[in-house]
């Protein structure tokens, strides 16, 4: 038998924060220790420089010349647009939206896409949906949409209070970013508990959007340089 192989490993990036991408852009660049270790033991470490996507840059033509799905295009721009304001990005993309097919896929990006709207961007960015991408859309592409609108709505209305919809949305987010900081740093200490608790929705989705570039977690927190 030949020798074994391993698989082909790129390192793919693909950022929405805030502002341009500014952290380094090698796996060794972005790894934290002591200078002086990571250099001696650089000849064993997997420096690979980064494939980077940055959406905050990238204008809505530049992601048609790709040549994507349009599920994929769609999913980059919600992405992308959840930064900005995802109810005019949701509406810039009506012709995305028209060039899904009838496949499964697409009806499931279309019913991903209601799911993610609702979830970011509430119920304005979803009335864009329902109000005026829907009405354009095939039968079997509205019906794959309006389903989980439908279902949204409804909660939306038992849920009552804007508030309760409020508060659903953090603790989301800070099960997000508990996350990102349980695989980057270990589990999170009692304070840096305690802190994404007591973070307000801008603060914990300030903190999805830097957690790459963070060397610490006082750095991910907005605690340290």
């Amino acid at each position: 038998r030949g020798a074994p192989s391993l698989p082909l490993v790129v390192p793919v990036v693909v950022f929405n924060g805030a502002r341009p991408w500014t952290a380094p852009r090698t796996l060794g660049g972005l790894q934290a220790g002591d200078p002086a270790v990571k250099a001696r033991l650089s000849p064993h470490l997997f420096d690979g420089a980064l494939l980077l996507d940055d959406l905050s840059v990238t204008v809505d033509e530049a992601l048609t010349r790709r040549g994507l799905t349009p599920a994929a295009e769609l999913s980059l721009r919600l992405l992308r647009d959840a930064r900005r304001d995802l109810a005019a990005g949701v509406r810039a993309a009506r012709q995305v939206f028209l060039a899904l097919d009838d496949s499964p896929a697409s009806e499931d990006a279309l019913a991903a896409a209601v799911r993610y709207c609702e979830a970011v961007g509430g119920r304005d960015t979803l009335a864009v949906i329902v109000d005026e991408i829907a009405p354009a859309l095939g039968a079997e592409q509205r019906e794959a949409l309006m389903k989980p609108s439908e279902v949204l709505w409804a909660r939306g209305r038992e849920e009552g209070r804007e508030e309760g919809r409020e508060e659903g949305r953090r603790e989301g987010l800070v099960q997000a970013v508990r996350n990102l900081i349980r695989l980057k740093f270990g589990d999170p200490s009692p304070a840096t508990e305690a802190a994404l608790q007591a973070a307000s929705v801008d603060a914990l989705s300030d903190m999805l959007g830097r957690v790459l570039e963070a060397q610490t977690v006082a750095e991910l927190l907005g605690d340290g340089p």
